[in-house]
């Protein structure tokens, strides 16, 4: 059991995370300083969790054959969702609603957890892999295992909805569902920005234009910055962009989790400033009216069908910006900086050069100018 400081972006503390961890559990539990907590807070809390666990308070094992797959589901939420930052608990939210929901449909509402086999679990991965691409039905795969595996293996129960023992093995079910093809990932998104999709926006006449050249801004805001469209719509005006030392802050990403100082502060060059002094000021403190990142990503998709635009999501902006450091020569640790990757395997994904940009470069650097013509001549 541990109890570790959690530092802001300016290298302060911001509070204090107790752990405990004991014969599988992993419990996490933040006492942010702003909120009156002290360093003592978090370790009487380890304190009485570690009890807790060693007195066996949390075993209840009498309700394991009846609970249903929303219950095991809610109480692995209840006790795990401490340290996962938000838009990804919401993400597994989502996906334990769907789930949960076509199950159901399936087995009956109320059919216990324990009675669904391997074969009810092909069956409802095998409809996803029709009606979903290869990524999104393993990113399902990969969260209900993760769920139903601790379930079955956590020794700590607060009550006894958790309490969860599959009549298959897990992995035998993923084996099944592995060899049946269904958890092969599909390739890489290698989409950019192109020159016709830039005409298409310009030449598109929207209903809303003021709202429409907000987007254009945001379009090229995300290209300049490399971030990502959660990172922009959790911008705060005041308090996270610095015009005067051409800088932003990011308080929140989704990488944070794997370091000890949280969020990121990136530069930026003077036509982003021209970008951000010339939004209007919003009641909510954003740079862009779009509070969430489901309402910008809507927002642009739509536009995109309207403009005849195919196959581009707002992502992909991401991959552009990332694409076009690269090609101005910028180094790739720096570029990973900017963009907040951890590791180069998730930071190649975004790599994707244009040939004629990377010969152009090598021709403007001059170190073969001098024998192009020799080289020619053959």
């Amino acid at each position: 059991m541990t109890v570790t400081v959690r530092y802001d972006v300016n290298g302060k503390e911001s509070g204090f995370q107790g752990r405990v961890r004991s014969d599988g559990a992993n419990l996490t539990k933040t006492f942010p300083i702003k909120d009156g907590y002290t360093k003592k807070d978090a370790e009487n809390w380890v304190i009485r969790q570690k009890a807790a666990l060693s007195n066996g308070d949390f075993r209840d094992t009498k309700h394991s054959k009846t609970n249903t797959l929303r219950q095991v589901f809610d109480g692995y939420l209840e006790h795990t969702s401490a340290g996962i930052m938000p838009n990804t608990l919401k993400s597994k939210i989502a996906i334990f609603n769907k789930v949960v929901r076509d199950m159901e449909n399936l087995k009956g509402s109320n059919c216990a957890a324990i009675k669904i086999t391997a074969h009810d679990w092909v069956n409802l991965f095998s409809y996803y892999r029709q009606n979903l691409g290869p990524t999104t039905v393993c990113q399902y795969w990969t969260v209900v295992k993760t769920a139903l595996y601790k379930c079955e293996k956590l020794p700590y129960v607060d009550g006894h909805r958790i309490v969860f023992k599959n009549a298959d093995h897990l992995e035998t079910i993923h084996e099944m569902l592995k060899d049946m093809g269904l958890l092969k990932k599909g390739p890489h998104r290698t989409r950019r920005l192109t020159e016709d999709d830039e005409t298409k926006f310009s030449n598109y006449v929207p209903k809303r234009p003021v709202m429409y050249q907000e987007l254009q801004d945001a379009m090229k805001f995300a290209i300049k910055t490399c971030m990502r469209t959660g990172e922009i719509v959790a911008l705060n005006r005041e308090k996270d962009i610095d015009v005067k030392n051409l800088s932003i802050t990011i308080r929140e990403s989704k990488t944070d989790r794997h370091q000890a100082i949280q969020g990121r502060t990136i530069p930026i060059d003077y036509e982003t400033v021209q970008i951000i002094l010339r939004q209007p000021r919003h009641k909510h403190g954003g740079l862009f009216h779009w509070k969430k990142q489901p309402g910008i990503s809507n927002y642009f998709a739509d536009k995109c069908k309207r403009a005849g635009i195919i196959d581009l999501c707002i992502h992909d902006l991401r991959r552009e910006g990332i694409s076009r450091l690269l090609e101005a020569g910028m180094a790739i640790q720096e570029t990973m900086k900017i963009s907040g990757h951890q590791t180069y395997e998730s930071f190649k994904v975004y790599m994707n050069l244009d040939i004629d940009k990377l010969r152009d470069r090598l021709l403007a650097l001059g170190k073969n100018a001098d024998h192009l013509d020799e080289a020619t001549a053959f």
